[in-house]
């Protein structure tokens, strides 16, 4: 066959005795492209120059074992200019996935529930949760919820009876364990679902535990009644659920 006229660069041209041109089986993109091996012989053996020379782009996309010299995702994306697949960066909330079927590259969003981390997916930590397809990252629980377990799509109220202060919380704690029950002048302190601090039970109020020894809520003592808390104009100074004395006996 003579001589080529370009090195293992694709470039340069240097000529080398030829022994064999195979044309490969696969074709590059702009279509069109056909890929063409060249095996010249060399001192210490034979060697297979391509031409035309591929991008890392090109390679990274239709190689399988390849890893991307700037350590981002990569895979392939329909220009809707073009009609063609280029080999571009995975969005933030998805990952990188060799397609076995098709032999190439693609970009795949993580699944709910975990978020992107170095390259791949993982789950959400405890105290954390991601509710939709693609998160770059999981959200924190907010005060008065919690999740205990990883890889979840949610947070869960604490219940009645319990809270949780801060955000992240793979736990909630109860409201018996913030006041000291062998005390009898202490007073209960309660909290119904879903908050971030107990209440202390207020003067005219009967706080008691129900069947399961959990302080979730009150009523008011004789002498008392509870007005609609919502009806009331409130400072930040008065209390959320306020008690009346009674004043006609």
């Amino acid at each position: 066959l003579g001589h080529v006229t370009f090195d293992a660069t694709g470039h340069r041209a240097q000529p080398s005795s030829v022994m064999q041109l195979g044309v490969a089986a696969e074709w590059l993109h702009p279509a069109g492209m056909l890929r063409f091996d060249v095996w010249y012989l060399e001192p210490h053996g034979r060697h297979t120059l391509k031409y035309p020379k591929q991008t890392w782009r090109e390679s990274y996309c239709w190689n399988e074992h390849l890893t991307a010299p700037d350590g981002l995702n990569y895979g392939l994306v329909l220009n809707n200019d073009t009609g063609l697949e280029e080999c571009s960066p995975c969005s933030n909330g998805e990952t990188s996935r060799w397609d076995h079927r098709h032999r190439k590259r693609l970009c795949e969003s993580c699944a709910a529930g975990t978020e992107t981390f170095q390259g791949s997916c993982r789950r959400c930590q405890a105290g954390y949760f991601s509710d939709l397809p693609g998160s770059p990252q999981c959200s924190p629980c907010s005060a008065g919820s919690f999740q205990s377990l990883p890889g979840q799509t949610s947070c869960r109220l604490c219940p009645a009876g319990s809270f949780s202060s801060q955000s992240a919380s793979a736990s909630c704690t109860s409201c018996s364990d913030t006041w000291d029950a062998s005390n009898p002048e202490a007073r209960p302190r309660w909290a119904a679902a879903g908050s971030a601090a107990c209440e202390t039970c207020l003067l005219g109020a009967s706080c008691e535990p129900d069947a399961n020894g959990v302080y979730g809520n009150f009523t008011n003592s004789d002498g008392f009644y509870l007005f609609p808390a919502e009806l009331l104009h409130r400072s930040h100074d008065s209390p959320l659920y306020p008690l009346f004395r009674c004043t006609h006996g």
